[in-house]
């Protein structure tokens, strides 16, 4: 299969998934919501390690050629309707790229992606007598457990 096809094909999936999980038209505000996840998810996609949510609010003004202000851009990310769209991109991307096979180095190259990390932080629930040594926040013993993975290269 020609690389180019291939990447295309990568490309309009992953155009559609976004489409088809988040809503296109928002009459309620300036930025639509579509506009609004795709900036915040290729916000993380740069090469910068560090970064704030105040960076990621001036990158998406910048390149969408319009303000948000800190309210707006605060309620946004913390109201269950990103959250819901979040997870509806996630899984129709699941679907649809398990369905192509190969993601390759080009492809990844061209979306600027160097890493696709998963993060845990779980939070695990121990029996009271070991509250001296592990205090818990919410029970009375507990440890919190961080586990990070790239799933590219494991």
């Amino acid at each position: 299969m020609d690389h180019t096809i291939h990447e295309n094909n990568i490309l309009n999936v992953l155009k559609q998934c976004f489409e088809t999980a988040v809503p296109a038209k928002d009459a309620r505000t300036a930025v639509t919501h579509l506009a609004f996840v795709v900036n915040l998810v290729f916000c993380f996609l740069g090469d910068s390690k560090t970064f704030s949510l105040e960076t990621v609010r001036r990158s998406m003004i910048s390149h969408l050629n319009q303000s948000i202000s800190r309210s707006a851009f605060w309620e946004r990310l913390s109201g269950n309707r990103l959250r819901r769209s979040l997870h509806d991109l996630i899984t129709e991307l699941m679907a649809k790229f398990s369905a192509l096979h190969q993601v390759n180095e080009t492809i990844l190259k061209k979306l600027g992606v160097t890493a696709i990390e998963l993060v845990d932080s779980s939070s695990i629930t121990l029996l009271a007598k070991a509250k001296h040594d592990f205090p818990g926040t919410r029970t009375k013993a507990s440890i919190k457990w961080h586990a990070s993975v790239d799933l590219l290269s494991g």
